[in-house]
């Protein structure tokens, strides 16, 4: 029985390197998309395509001529910490996807996976819920997140093509971008530094990365269609969140937290019950587990980026 085969862009990244070994375990044939270099540890398994999406679908178009590919898992995007939000580049990286979409659908595409973000709702709901909450992005990658989906679907449905959209929330784990929180706050704490951060008042859901990966897997692997929250669905303040972590690390009050300013009490949690009800979703991990895991993780890189 042929494999079904799908390919992933962003298999290098930080969502993505972590579906790699899901898609294989669920009997995917993994065509992924990259840049610059390849994961050693996934060369034997992995078709590798080697393309920029933003110059071109040259490589990808052949592969999908080739072969034929059945499933798109679209999750590459520039989310470059500090930047991502309001760079011009998501303009850039919503007509690569759209082109990228167009061009599985021309070559015999069945069903397609996209990643969104929570940034497409209105937070001021607090909890957000598919099709209730009103999509209000305040961030250009919020609204572009919420084109691509608003052009997809439409697009999918003249052409009859199944489609979903798994918005993604807090997320955190191996692999992710040192210059944010988590990994800062556990770098610093791991050199016997005192962190600053901000005054992580808000209330946020968090998700570890490896349960993350396999909700999209679980989400392409079915006939679901729309928007999908991909979230833990319990809410924590991002102060309560890092205090787990320190204590975890065997510190108390090494943390700076900043005085609270108007505008920082906020809500931002995902009703999750599409995803566990339709999907078939249940997470791996508690935020415990995910932790312990994850400052495993971080603390042996930097031990070997110090010698």
């Amino acid at each position: 029985m042929t494999n079904k085969k799908v390919l992933l862009t962003g298999g290098t990244g930080f969502i993505g390197q972590h579906c790699i070994p899901v898609l294989l375990e669920s009997g995917f044939d993994v065509y992924a998309s990259y840049r610059k270099t390849i994961p050693e540890r996934y060369t034997r398994n992995v078709k590798w395509i080697k393309a920029d999406l933003l110059h071109g679908m040259n490589n990808i178009e052949e592969t999908m001529g080739k072969v034929g590919i059945d499933y798109l898992l679209h999750l590459a995007w520039d989310l470059t910490p500090g930047e991502y939000q309001n760079s011009g580049n998501n303009l850039k990286w919503l007509k690569a996807s759209l082109d990228l979409i167009e061009v599985f659908i021309k070559y015999g595409g069945k069903r397609i996976v996209t990643a969104g973000t929570c940034f497409e709702y209105d937070f001021s709901d607090g909890i957000l819920k598919e099709d209730i909450t009103p999509l209000m992005p305040d961030t250009l990658y919020g609204e572009c997140k919420a084109a691509m989906y608003n052009v997809t679907k439409h697009f999918c449905s003249i052409q009859g093509i199944s489609y979903a959209h798994g918005r993604v929330f807090y997320l955190f784990g191996p692999g992710e971008n040192k210059k944010r929180v988590v990994p800062y706050v556990i770098t610093e704490l791991a050199q016997g530094h005192k962190p600053r951060c901000g005054s992580g008042v808000q209330r946020l859901d968090y998700l570890y990365v490896k349960d993350v990966a396999k909700a999209f897997v679980a989400l392409l692997d079915t006939n679901i269609q729309g928007a999908v929250n991909i979230g833990s669905g319990e809410v924590f303040s991002l102060r309560s969140f890092l205090d787990k972590i320190q204590m975890e690390m065997g510190f108390e009050d090494m943390i700076e937290f900043a005085d609270p300013v108007c505008g920082d009490i906020k809500q931002i949690v995902a009703n999750s019950a599409r995803l566990r009800n339709e999907v078939g979703w249940k997470a791996d991990y508690s935020i415990q587990s995910g932790v312990i895991e994850f400052i495993k993780w971080m603390t042996e890189k930097v031990r070997n980026l110090s010698h």
